[in-house]
């Protein structure tokens, strides 16, 4: 069972002053101090006022723990415990482990799993796992963790780096100890989209995922770049701020185009290559896998007003189709600290209601977009 410490109202608070907003943070507890240290320097650069509720213990599948962090009125962290940082938030989405307590566990961006004596359920969707099979995770777990720690000691370097420049007699470097943010022309587009998603499922799939970002990838590029591209029916009204769900989304055409039972990349641009005959239109596509796939592909892809769709999975030991969550990246930081980049972070839609702000630093499994 899963520790959960719960945050009371003590009247012991940590003021954090931000651009115009007074953050409130509620501490009961020294033992969680990295933990809250992080989530306070995090809730600085949120828009509007949020306090911590709970923190709750996770682990992926490989038994490195992680923590998710909940806040009033809605919101939410989660802190990687090996690189003392945090790896996912979100300010204006519920905490994807609301409500829920014990054997809670984290796969990475949008794989979050409770589990009981058999299965492990997916919080969201209700994907379920087969808790016998979780040792076939571990290496996605390793490889994420792994990551998560190489970005955070390449930081420290950088730290080091930068004390020992300003303890020299040389100059100080010409460099400016902050990140870059980049996004998309209209990225407010998918960050307002939060009830008409373009949301559907298909009785007896685990999801489909890659087919719900596949029509925000199309609706984007019907809104902005060639209106030809999808039927307005699709459209929940005739300002073309939100697509339909269920049944009536194109979500569900794109799954009828090219029926699979979870997908990576070249599904997707399979059944884009599918809808494009279709509508008797031709774009130009990229799809790549991991380890050829990579970060800086998706920030060249942003920096040419092209959202990408940002595939994570992990193995079906089962056999056949592998276990997908796929998402729509709309922008990107490169973490730097005085003109090193020690790692990435992503804003994405997470093709799920309230889930439009997603931040993450993952793995990378596979990637698709058009143009």
């Amino acid at each position: 069972m899963k520790k959960i410490i719960l945050f009371c109202l003590l009247g012991v608070q940590i003021l954090i002053l931000g651009i115009n907003q007074v953050y409130a943070v509620d501490v009961v507890t020294e033992s969680y101090d990295d933990i809250i240290a992080a989530t306070s320097e995090k809730l600085t650069t949120f828009n509007e006022n949020r306090k911590i509720t709970q923190i709750k213990e996770l682990s992926d599948f490989s038994d490195n723990k992680y923590f998710i962090v909940e806040l009033y009125p809605t919101g939410y962290l989660i802190y990687h415990e090996n690189s003392e940082d945090i790896v996912e938030w979100a300010e204006d989405s519920p905490s994807p482990y609301l409500n829920l307590d014990g054997n809670l566990y984290y796969g990475g961006p949008t794989f979050y799993y409770q589990a009981d004596n058999l299965t492990a359920n997916h919080t969201i969707t209700s994907e379920a796992l087969l808790v016998e099979n979780f040792d076939q995770y571990v290496s996605i777990s390793n490889e994420m963790n792994d990551l998560l720690v190489a970005n955070a000691i390449e930081k420290q370097s950088a730290i080091a780096l930068y004390e020992t420049l300003m303890k020299s007699e040389l100059p100080p470097p010409d460099m400016q100890p902050m990140n870059y943010t980049r996004a998309i022309a209209n990225s407010s587009f998918y960050r307002n989209m939060t009830s008409n998603v373009g949301y559907a499922t298909v009785s007896g799939t685990e999801g489909i995922c890659g087919y719900i970002a596949l029509n925000l990838l199309i609706g984007y590029h019907d809104k902005y770049n060639n209106d030809n591209i999808m039927d307005d029916v699709y459209w929940s009204n005739a300002y073309k701020v939100g697509l339909k769900n269920h049944a009536d989304s194109l979500s569900l055409h794109l799954y009828n185009l090219n029926p699979k039972n979870g997908t990576i990349s070249v599904d997707i641009h399979e059944t884009m290559l599918r809808y494009s005959t279709e509508r008797g239109l031709s774009f130009q596509h990229e799809d790549w896998i991991a380890p050829i796939a990579m970060n800086p592909m998706i920030t060249a892809a942003i920096d040419h007003d092209r959202p990408v769709i940002y595939f994570g999975w992990i193995s079906d030991p089962r056999g056949g189709d592998n276990i997908t969550h796929a998402v729509v990246v709309y922008e990107y930081t490169l973490l730097q600290f005085w003109g090193i980049t020690y790692g990435f972070a992503f804003k994405a839609h997470y093709g799920w209601q309230n889930y439009s702000q997603v931040n993450f630093s993952g793995v990378l499994g596979s990637l698709y977009y058009f143009f």
